[in-house]
């Protein structure tokens, strides 16, 4: 979108109302100096003047100016919709606008909502007469109900019944199209049989293979019908593209047996169209074009105020480029495709002068009524129903808007003739009326015989007959195309999955079973995992899950015992990772191997058991290495031969023989004082990781608490007093700290240090306090005698005795103290 600075510089104490345009130049210049013409014809009085208007001495209106702001849209949708928002929270008092039919439903929509009123001058689908929807547009331009009943007059007018109607997929043609139907069927004595045909409306159409794929169906299927009358509505955009498809695959449209008849779009873009004819050298003398075309004199004059000009009087946004001039895409009003005022309208020139002068009018007629309504005040419902209540003679004709917020002009139905030049030959104001002389015959397609006269050439099978510099000629169909019949009038493509591999073939041959035909020159070989099990495939299809093939396949193989595939189109099976099995055919996955057995190969169908006796894999599943195979919890491997433990590695290579947990002795009692757990168990700093074999070794018994077993003899166990002289656990291991390990049953302490219950000391710990103990008892220890020695009980007692029995007691004293 470009934007225009105001056109008009605001005066001071001047009245400015702000009028945005939302248009584009694609079509042709004048969209986009029109409307700029326009407002500053109205200005400053020139053309028509307004109603009860005050004008200066030198025609310049006094109660008001009228600001424009222009922006362009293209075909997006999105486009007006942005556009009108835009102008909708700037305050604008109405829109000019928008160019295309499918960009104005969108942006009409939003003014329902927003309350912007909206003047439409190109906008002509049918549906934009719903003013349930779109309750705040009006236009001026006549809708395509009135341009419908324009082809079906021409085709009464000529005594033609079977037509073809070719159109593309956007709301202008598709509208027009619908409203065609809806009259054939509506006029039945006119007994009109027509065939519609709609094509894919895309803006970029630059691929000759795109189009082909694209519009080529639509178009073939019409030519089926040997309809010589063809009723052609191609979006604007697209018309200099479908032109040139035209003439590169279906030249003989162009004969002078076929009438052409097209709507208004087709003279919008006419040098567009006009460069492509001349370009392909065909003809399109003759051809007929529905356009809009006014008969006023309001509309001479502004033609001759447009033709005065220059683009100099205009904004930076309607100058052209120096590329853009170049390429003939712009050119000043003067050296435009305008003759006389007659032939084009010069895109809707008078329909956007006419919404400019009912927005001046009706604005100009509230200022009057109310003086001090707001500026900002004059839009909405205010500014949509003074509008609708004019009547005034414009550039269009007499204007006035019906029930729908429409107005009806006129068209022309134009000839081509030599120079490409448009003359108006009927004229329509509800009926036709003949303007001018029809200056070429056009052929009359319903009382002609399809069959060729006996002097045209007679085309075999395999051939077209075509218009070639003026004479009719056989031409033969390319490869990729066929014709089945003689004198056809063109080649139709292979059907998808079929081919002609050459010229001239009078039928396409279905690829065989393993190939498929994409672009309709050759069948090509199925890809590996694909497959193709019937003739006449588009694709091939991919191999199931659990299948595979090589290519050119018609079937799948299914994948053997020990190999699968997870998804769909593998040309190879994957085999089954090592510890992984798969005992059937055609499997998608692989399953673990169960416990108790081993798969170390890939690719196996069944796992190997571990073989040995009160062993197995230590309930592990999809066990890849049989050195995984270990004892049964309850038994044990003999692996320990003194402190080393080399053989308990499970890769070490040992012959692996489980024995049963062995037992305890406590005296002559024999009691289980070993608890073997099986399986395997990490080495201590290992990471225990199962693709580290030399990280594991057989798990060897281990000591019940209340025994314990010598680090020469693991297997050995002893009882001991209770459970805490002995925890349990590995070999050499006793209870309290202190306890030797390396005697049976824990019964002692180690050197330098002394039992007290079931616990050890340290005996250097027991001197210190002996050294403190001895005085102490000494010095308790002589009153004590002297009392004992003098006590009535040992007066008649012996000195020997007493003196023993002294001695005793302090002894019994050192005791308790521990010093023995």
């Amino acid at each position: 979108m470009r934007l225009l600075p105001s056109l008009v510089t605001s005066v001071a104490g001047t009245t400015i109302l702000k009028l945005g345009y939302c248009g584009t130049k694609f079509l042709s210049w004048t969209y986009c100096i029109s409307p700029e013409l326009a407002v500053s014809s109205i200005n400053a009085g020139q053309v028509k003047r307004l109603e009860g208007a005050e004008y200066s001495e030198n025609g310049t209106l006094l109660d008001f100016q009228i600001e424009l702001v222009q922006r362009e849209h293209n075909a997006d949708k999105a486009d007006g919709l942005m556009i009108i928002s835009d102008f909708a929270r700037d305050g604008f008092n109405a829109v000019l606008g928008c160019g295309y039919s499918s960009v104005t439903v969108d942006a009409a929509t939003y003014g329902r909502a927003s309350e912007t009123v909206m003047i439409g001058y190109s906008a002509t689908s049918p549906a934009l007469s719903n003013k349930q929807l779109y309750s705040y547009f009006l236009r001026l331009c006549t809708p395509d109900s009135a341009q419908a009943a324009v082809f079906t007059d021409v085709l009464e007018a000529n005594d033609w019944h079977q037509f073809a109607f070719l159109s593309t997929s956007d709301a202008y043609a598709q509208g027009l199209a619908d409203y065609v139907a809806q009259l054939e069927t509506e006029r039945t004595a006119l007994q009109l049989k027509g065939t519609f045909q709609s094509m894919e409306f895309a803006a970029d159409f630059t691929d000759k293979e795109v189009r082909r794929q694209k519009w080529g169906p639509a178009v073939s299927k019409l030519v089926k019908t040997r309809a010589k009358i063809w009723l052609i509505c191609v979006a604007a955009e697209l018309t200099e593209k479908f032109y040139e498809f035209l003439a590169e695959e279906y030249a003989f449209l162009f004969g002078p047996e076929y009438v052409r008849v097209t709507c208004e779009t087709f003279a919008m873009a006419q040098a567009l169209v006009q460069s492509v004819v001349q370009s392909n050298q065909i003809s399109t003398l003759g051809d007929f074009n529905v356009e809009p075309k006014s008969d006023s004199p309001v509309f001479d004059a502004f033609v001759d105020r447009y033709k005065a000009s220059s683009l100099d009087e205009f904004g930076d946004f309607c100058k052209c480029s120096p590329d853009e001039v170049a390429a003939g895409k712009c050119m000043n009003p003067g050296q435009s495709f305008l003759t006389n005022g007659e032939g084009v309208s010069g895109a809707y020139m008078d329909s956007i002068f006419d919404a400019v002068f009912s927005f001046a009018q009706a604005s100009l007629n509230i200022m009057k009524r109310d003086a001090g309504l707001a500026v900002g005040d004059i839009k909405g419902k205010v500014l949509l129903d003074e509008i609708l209540g004019l009547e005034f003679l414009g550039a269009t004709g007499a204007v006035s808007f019906d029930e729908y917020q429409d107005n009806y002009g006129g068209y022309c139905v134009n000839q081509a003739d030599e120079d490409f030049n448009q003359i108006c030959v009927w004229r329509w104001m509800g009926s036709l009326q003949p303007v001018s002389e029809l200056k070429f015959k056009p052929f009359d397609g319903a009382k002609t015989a399809s069959g060729a006269p006996s002097d045209e050439p007679q085309c075999s099978p395999g051939s077209m007959r075509v218009m070639v510099d003026g004479a009719l000629q056989c031409i033969e169909c390319r490869a990729g195309t066929f014709s089945s019949s003689s004198n056809s009038p063109a080649c139709t493509p292979c059907a998808a999955g079929s081919v002609a591999p050459m010229d001239g073939a009078e039928e396409c041959t279905p690829c065989a079973v393993g190939s498929f035909g994409f672009n309709s020159t050759h069948c090509q070989r199925c890809d590996p995992g694909t497959f193709a099990s019937s003739v006449g495939r588009l694709v091939c299809e991919p191999c199931p899950a659990g299948s595979i093939s090589s290519g050119g396949a018609s079937s799948c193989s299914l994948c053997e015992a020990g190999s699968y595939t997870a998804a769909k189109g593998f040309s190879e099976c994957l085999p089954c990772s090592a510890g992984f099995f798969q005992g059937s055919e055609g499997a998608t996955s692989c399953d673990f191997c169960p416990a108790g057995t081993f798969s170390d190969t890939p690719g196996q169908p069944g796992c190997t058991a571990c073989g040995l006796a009160n062993g197995g894999t230590g309930g592990m599943i999809g066990v890849a290495h049989g050195q995984f195979c270990v004892c049964d919890p309850g038994f044990y491997f003999r692996c320990r031969d003194g402190e080393s433990n080399s053989r308990c590695i499970l890769n070490s290579g040992a012959n692996v023989t489980c024995e049963p947990c062995p037992s305890a002795k406590t005296g002559s009692v024999v009691l289980r004082g070993l608890d073997c757990a099986g399986g395997y168990e990490s080495r201590a700093g290992m990471s225990g990781s199962i693709e580290d074999l030399s990280s594991l070794q057989h798990a060897q018994p281990v000591n019940l608490p209340g025994f314990m077993s010598l680090v020469e003899s693991p297997y050995e166990s002893w009882g001991c007093r209770n459970e805490r002289q002995c925890f349990g656990g590995v070999p050499g291991v006793c209870g309290p700290a202190g306890r030797d390990g390396n005697v049976q049953g824990c019964t002692t302490c180690v050197d330098g240090m002394f039992g007290i219950g079931d616990d050890c000391s340290d005996c250097s710990g027991s001197r210190e306090w002996l050294m403190i103990a001895l005085p102490i008892c000494f010095f308790f220890s002589i009153p004590a005698m002297y009392y004992f020695c003098n006590s009535p009980v040992t007066a008649n007692v012996g000195s020997m005795l007493a003196t023993t029995m002294a001695f005793g007691m302090i002894v019994m004293i050192l005791q308790v103290f521990g010093v023995f």
